[in-house]
C-alpha cells in the first residue's frame, strides 16, 4: 500500500467538504446561545456558552480524569481514580449507575457513536465496555502490559483503538474484543483520536511527539516532534474531522491541519497552565467554533476556534485541574 497516495486521497476529499457559518448570538441566563451550522453532518445546532458554573456534582473520591456526553448531551460519563466510571444525567444531575470492573483509576472513558457503549481505559492495562443504558459488563480488551491511557470507538463503531504506556497501538474488534493488529511506537502512548475518517488516526507520545497513523497498513504516516515545547497531554479531532486539537505542558493549544501538518491557530492565556503530570483535556464546541480547556488551577477557558480570541473565562468551577 502506498501510504503518501492514500493520504492524498483523504486529502482530496477532505479539501472539497465546505463549512459554511451563519451565527446570531444572545445572551439567555448564565449561557450565551448561538444558532448556526455545527457538526460533522452540518444540521443545525443550538450552542451554549456558559458564563458561570451552573452545577457542581461530587462525582469520584478521587481526581475526575476524563469526561464524555452521550450524542444527545443528555447524559455525561466520567472516569476516576477511585476505578469506578459513573453515568450521569445532566439535566438531573443525578447518577445513573457506577461501572465496575476495574482494579486501578480508569484514565480516559468514551461513549460510542450509536449511544449503546460506554468504553474506559484503565492504569490496570485494560479496556473494558459496559452498556450504557443498562450499566451492565459487556467485555474487557486485554493485551497491553502497562497503563492503557486511551480506548476510542473507531466512527463507524465497528472497532475499538487504544493506546498504553507499553508504547503500542492497538486496533480491536468490538464484538470479539479480539486484536486486530498492533502498532509499535517510539515512545508511550497518552493519547489518541480519528481523522480524517476512520483509517487515520492522530496520536501524542511521552516524548512530546505527535504522530500520524496509516490503520490500513500501521504505517506512520508523518511526525511532529516540535509541534508543542513540551509533553502533549491530549489530542482531538474537530467535529468535520478537519482539524486536530492538542494541548501540552508549555500552556497552550494548537490547532493543526492533518493534510498539510501545519499549525493553524495557536490558544494561550496568562492565565492558562497545565501543571506537570495534569490530564488536561481539551474540547470543541459541536459546531467547531470554539475550543476550550480547564487550567491548573481549575477555571475553564473558551476561545473563539479561528481568531484565537478568548471568549469566555470560568472561575471557580473546581477546585483543583480542569479535566
Amino acid at each position: 500500500l502506498d501510504v503518501r497516495a492514500a493520504l492524498d486521497e483523504i486529502r482530496s476529499k477532505y479539501s472539497k467538504m465546505a463549512t459554511e457559518r451563519d451565527l446570531e448570538s444572545q445572551t439567555i441566563g448564565n449561557t450565551m446561545k448561538l444558532d448556526g451550522l455545527g457538526g460533522r453532518l452540518g444540521r443545525r445546532c443550538r450552542v451554549e456558552i456558559p458564563i458561570q458554573c451552573g452545577t457542581r456534582i461530587n462525582a469520584h473520591a478521587g481526581d475526575v480524569n476524563d469526561v464524555a456526553f452521550d450524542s444527545l448531551g443528555r447524559r455525561v460519563v466520567t472516569a476516576g481514580d477511585d476505578a469506578v466510571v459513573r453515568v450521569w444525567s445532566v439535566e438531573e444531575s443525578t447518577i445513573h449507575h457506577a461501572l465496575q470492573g476495574l482494579s486501578r483509576p480508569a484514565l480516559s472513558v468514551r461513549v460510542s457513536p450509536d449511544d449503546q457503549w460506554v468504553l474506559a481505559a484503565s492504569a490496570d492495562s485494560s479496556v473494558c465496555m459496559w452498556e450504557l443504558t443498562s450499566g451492565e459488563f459487556a467485555r474487557v480488551f486485554s493485551g497491553h502490559t502497562a497503563k492503557a491511557r486511551v480506548a476510542k470507538f473507531s466512527p463507524d463503531n465497528k472497532r475499538v483503538v487504544s493506546g498504553s504506556d507499553d508504547k503500542t497501538i492497538k486496533v480491536w474488534d468490538v464484538e470479539r474484543a479480539h486484536p486486530i493488529s498492533t502498532v509499535v511506537c517510539k515512545s508511550g502512548c497518552l493519547d489518541l483520536c480519528h481523522t480524517l475518517g476512520q483509517f487515520c488516526i492522530a496520536s501524542v507520545h511521552a516524548d512530546c511527539t505527535a504522530r500520524f497513523w496509516d490503520l490500513r497498513s500501521n504505517s506512520l504516516i508523518h511526525e511532529l516532534p516540535t509541534l508543542h515545547n513540551s509533553c502533549i497531554t491530549a489530542v482531538i479531532s474537530s467535529p468535520d474531522d478537519r482539524s486536530i486539537l492538542t494541548v501540552a505542558g508549555d500552556h497552550s493549544l494548537k490547532l493543526t491541519d492533518p493534510r498539510s501538518f501545519s499549525t493553524c491557530q495557536t490558544y494561550r492565556h496568562t492565565d492558562f497552565t497545565v501543571p506537570q503530570g495534569a490530564s488536561v483535556r481539551p474540547s470543541f464546541s459541536p459546531d467547531g467554533d470554539y475550543v476550550m480547556a480547564g487550567g491548573g488551577d481549575g477555571n475553564v477557558f473558551i476561545w473563539e476556534t479561528r481568531s484565537g480570541k478568548l471568549r469566555s473565562f470560568l472561575a471557580g468551577g473546581h477546585r483543583g485541574g480542569g479535566v
